[in-house]
């Protein structure tokens, strides 16, 4: 399970990444739900609403681009 937007990290998140976050988690909780893959555009969309403002430091930024670019489309 991932542990994105839980209450420890949320604490000075700006409120669309926390939303993005939660949406994520859905989309790829619902995707194992109904055995399929997770819908390319709402993971997208996660991925570049998380990332906006992440420092080229982060630890963070590296992963969402990289499975951004592996997203059809």
């Amino acid at each position: 399970m991932i542990n994105i937007g839980g209450p420890e990290r949320e604490d000075g998140a700006a409120p669309d990444r926390i939303d993005a976050a939660r949406t994520l988690r859905g989309e790829l909780a619902r995707a194992g739900e109904d055995c399929r893959a997770p819908e390319p555009g709402v993971i997208r969309r996660c991925l570049e609403t998380i990332s906006l403002g992440l420092g080229a430091g982060s630890g963070a930024l590296a992963p969402a681009r990289e499975i951004t670019g592996l997203l059809p489309g």
